[in-house]
């Protein structure tokens, strides 16, 4: 008897504890992380508004700020795979956040 009340016990802990464990493990998203609804111009955005991409924290940001300083803007969405940090599964996240903005006239019109 003692057994089968030690197993409705050790059943009854276990069921309780399951709303618990499933709301430890289950994946959130970065409090930082705010659904973008304006793409945003990587071209012109700051530090700060590209940490706001999903996947993106503040090194990769600082590290697409200091690509873009140092070689020049970003032709196209894709180009974004030079900065170090940003692979394939990030550049795939990001992707449809991102803009370049107008591309400047190849030359003026006289």
């Amino acid at each position: 008897m003692r057994r089968a009340a030690a197993a409705v016990l050790l059943v009854a802990a276990a069921a309780s504890l399951v709303p618990v464990l499933a709301r430890a493990v289950a994946p959130r998203q970065p409090a930082s992380v705010v659904p973008v609804a304006d793409p945003i111009n990587v071209n012109q955005a700051s530090a700060a508004e590209l940490s706001l991409l999903p996947g993106v924290g503040p090194s990769i940001a600082a590290a697409i700020v200091a690509d873009r300083e140092s070689r020049g803007v970003f032709r196209r969405p894709q180009d974004l795979d030079r900065v170090r940090g940003i692979g394939p599964a990030i550049l795939a996240r990001i992707l449809p956040h991102v803009t370049v903005g107008a591309p400047a006239p190849a030359y003026a019109a006289h």
